[in-house]
């Protein structure tokens, strides 16, 4: 794997995001994440997983706006597919797992971390932000139920309308956040917590987690291309000026006449 590595200790592995200096995402690394699950849902000595960076300032900054741009409308919207093959994949995902956040996590990695059982992240700089709106694209159904469970309905316009990049106590206060460790310990505290975790019978951890997540794993049974419907007419125009903007590090400047396709 070139973007990942996976690191087991004893009954906790870790999967880390290794591809400077941000962890964008490619379809790529999206395939190494499915694939260190299926390694790790097999493997019997690992009762729980945490996924972290290896790179200080990001734990994602989300998908690859170059990445993005070289490719085409119709290969845009198979990379959409693979993000929501993965979000299956890790959603479903049967052991315990958190997701522990030393940086930024943005648009597709802040997606990474609601996916999670739990979010622990560092004091600091670092900011948990859905800008999916900020850079000209939606966020469609079942992500939002995701986050809605998470958040509750009444701070899900917040997260998802405004595209509001939250402070570490903010986060947690909103639950997109479950604890908060200073930088230097985050990533020991966080394995202190699992492993309490798993003083727990694995089969009712396992049993509890499937029952919560019951109806939304529901919606994950339906056609990878039905559950990716809402991206289609945003893979273009306003797309392309966002992600533009995110690499030459200024304010997009919006075509408010165009409208999705229904």
């Amino acid at each position: 794997m070139k973007n990942i590595k996976i690191e087991e200790k004893e009954s906790l592995a870790w999967i880390w995001l290794d591809r400077a200096p941000s962890n964008e995402m490619t379809e790529e690394l999206m395939d190494e994440l499915i694939e260190a699950h299926r390694i790790l849902g097999e493997k019997k000595s690992v009762r729980a997983v945490l996924i972290g960076s290896k790179h200080e300032k990001f734990f994602s900054n989300g998908l690859d706006p170059r990445y993005m741009l070289e490719r085409s409308a119709n290969d845009r919207i198979k990379v959409f597919a693979k993000l929501f093959d993965m979000m299956r994949v890790i959603y479903t995902f049967p052991k315990p797992e958190v997701t522990v956040i030393n940086g930024h996590a943005m648009a597709g990695g802040a997606v990474l971390g609601i996916l999670t059982d739990f979010r622990f992240m560092s004091d600091g700089k670092a900011r948990y932000c859905f800008s999916e709106v900020l850079v000209g694209l939606t966020i469609p159904p079942t992500l939002l139920n995701i986050i809605e469970s998470v958040v509750g309905k009444g701070k899900l316009k917040d997260v998802a309308m405004l595209g509001t990049a939250y402070k570490p106590e903010e986060a947690k206060t909103i639950g997109l956040v479950d604890q908060i460790f200073p930088a230097a310990e985050l990533h020991k505290k966080s394995e202190d917590y699992m492993l309490n975790m798993l003083n727990l019978p694995q089969a009712s951890l396992e049993s509890l987690k499937k029952s919560i997540r019951k109806n939304l794993i529901l919606e994950f049974d339906a056609p990878t291309d039905h559950l990716i419907q809402e991206f289609k007419p945003f893979v273009s125009g306003n797309f392309d000026e966002g992600l533009k903007a995110v690499l030459e590090r200024r304010k997009p400047k919006f075509d408010q006449e165009i409208r999705a396709a229904r």
